[in-house]
């Protein structure tokens, strides 16, 4: 289950405070999931970062150039649980990190 981004909070450097639609709270330094280049290169200026919002629209945070985060990963990040990856059985392994997950995904996109 996929759950939506309903809060989010600017603390230091890089970090958000999120909330989700269950209540879950925690925090991600986005510092550490993507890297400042292409559409997110502009989140390296500290000013253009702290203008972060909540987009209901596809239940996650977006910044004002169009770069958003995928709200499962985020969840997995803040829960540190294992992406649930069943409806793609055949092609992943069963067991994957998801922040490893994520890196090889950007590394495929660079």
């Amino acid at each position: 289950m996929i759950h939506d981004v309903v809060s989010v909070e600017v603390l230091t450097g890089y970090c958000l405070k999120l909330g989700f639609d269950d209540g879950v709270v925690g925090i991600v330094d986005i510092s550490q999931q993507v890297r400042f280049q292409g559409v997110f290169a502009p989140l390296a200026d500290q000013a253009f970062f702290e203008q972060v919002t909540v987009n209901a629209d596809i239940g996650s945070i977006a910044w004002p150039n169009g770069a958003d985060l995928d709200p499962l990963v985020l969840y997995t990040v803040v829960t540190k649980t294992q992406l649930n990856l069943d409806r793609w059985q055949g092609f992943l392994p069963q067991q994957v990190d998801p922040v490893e997950f994520q890196r090889q995904l950007r590394h495929e996109w660079d």
